[in-house]
């Protein structure tokens, strides 16, 4: 192969994907960002020794995106990671800068407003609110603020549903309006800055909730026999899909399952998501999963994290990387997708619509799954379409100018 400008040799390109993530990691790149990165450029990687390329260089990474592309049942969030990976990439070979083609633009709440926002920082901090919350509601807030300093108000006591309905109306997101400044009204009521609750004026935002995708029994049973378990990568996500199938697991908690949450035959975490207490026995073919990818597959490493990568530096898995996982599996298990969502959660929706629809009580599938919210339950009932079809109500017979319609005469 003819050596180009600004090229790599093949043996040296993971060291340099290595520093380019390290590079990203310093700047404030999201581990689930960069997990889709290293999965997508390893691809590349493997892509070079299947075809004995010897060099990376912008071509053989056009390449490599234009056959990507081309296969069928790829998501558009993942085909968007590889064209981002593949760009990174190229331009930090080039030395380029790291551009973001997209930026995240903060509300910048008014002088004059700035100790409210404070306030109501610290309120969420002492209620126990994540991070993600506080920023995300301070955000709304503070366009919220902006919006009044632009109507020409300067004293939160003298707000009318006038000034709410005007931000309403010239805000984008909608929904994220409603969902986030309900609370912040409602904060300055309660803490006496606002005479008038105006949370009450806030509209809710409905919106058509889907269905979860779901696999039929025999579909995940294909799903765990089409996984090889000869190599250390394949023990490993042998066991992650027998806990995601067998126990409808959230991604964030497999990553997260450590050593000493495993012991006697049990479960036992806190779930990352509802910081509740989860605890169940191991079935006999899980166990023996874990045993085996523990004893035979896994990497030697002192990292706490049962699940960890097949290669240097040996750190826990992320959530994507389960999610990934689970697509990839899927989708090599010869199981017709179709238009069906792919990751780890459809076979956690799978599972708990199986038990619904075998009868199993709501408050065991409740317990089984780690819902705290009884109704995110019940919404599985709605797939069993068989059992509401028993439900339908008989159409009941024309009559009058129906009838007679219907029987040949003139609609009248």
């Amino acid at each position: 192969m003819v050596l180009l400008s600004n090229s790599i040799p093949a043996e040296h390109l993971s060291l340099v994907i290595e520093q380019m993530m390290g590079e990203l990691t310093a700047i404030g790149y999201r581990c689930s960002t960069l997990s889709a990165y290293q999965c997508a450029l390893s691809k590349v990687i493997t892509f070079m020794k299947d075809h004995d390329v010897t060099e990376y260089s912008h071509a053989v990474g056009h390449l490599f995106l234009e056959i990507q592309l081309t296969k069928t049942g790829l998501s558009k969030r993942w085909c968007s990671y590889i064209k981002t990976a593949i760009r990174r990439l190229d331009g930090y070979i080039q030395n380029k800068p790291f551009e973001t083609t997209h930026t995240k633009r903060l509300a910048v709440c008014p002088n004059i407003f700035v100790p409210v926002i404070d306030s109501y920082t610290a309120y969420m901090n002492k209620k126990g609110y994540s991070p993600s919350t506080v920023e995300t509601r301070c955000i709304y807030a503070g366009q919220f603020l902006g919006s009044l300093e632009k109507q020409s108000v300067t004293d939160l006591k003298s707000i009318s549903f006038i000034h709410i309905g005007t931000t309403f109306s010239n805000i984008k997101s909608k929904q994220g309006f409603c969902e986030n400044l309900h609370p912040f009204l409602k904060y300055l009521h309660q803490t006496g800055i606002t005479e008038m609750d105006f949370s009450k004026v806030v509209p809710r935002y409905s919106f058509a909730e889907k269905l979860p995708s779901i696999y039929t029994e025999e579909e995940l049973i294909q799903l765990l026999n089409g996984i090889e378990r000869t190599s250390g990568t394949g023990k490993r996500d042998y066991a992650i899909m027998a806990l995601s199938v067998s126990y409808g697991l959230r991604a964030n908690d497999i990553s997260s399952l450590k050593f000493s949450e495993i012991s006697d035959g049990r479960l036992a975490f806190l779930q990352s998501k509802t910081s509740v207490m989860y605890q169940a026995n191991l079935l006999g073919k899980v166990s023996e999963a874990l045993q085996d990818y523990i004893q035979n597959g896994r990497p030697d490493s002192d990292c706490e994290y049962i699940f960890i990568r097949s290669s240097a530096p040996y750190r826990k898995l992320s959530r994507s990387s389960i999610w990934s996982i689970a697509c990839t599996h899927l989708m090599k298990s010869g199981v017709i997708i179709g238009s069906r969502k792919r990751g780890s959660h459809a076979i956690r929706a799978s599972l708990a619509t199986h038990l619904v629809n075998n009868d199993v009580p709501y408050h065991i599938v409740q317990k089984i799954l780690g819902h705290q919210d009884p109704n995110a339950t019940k919404r599985y009932a709605a797939i069993d379409f068989n059992r509401l079809r028993s439900c339908a109500l008989g159409c009941p017979k024309p009559s009058g100018q129906f009838a007679v319609y219907l029987s040949g005469g003139v609609w009248k």
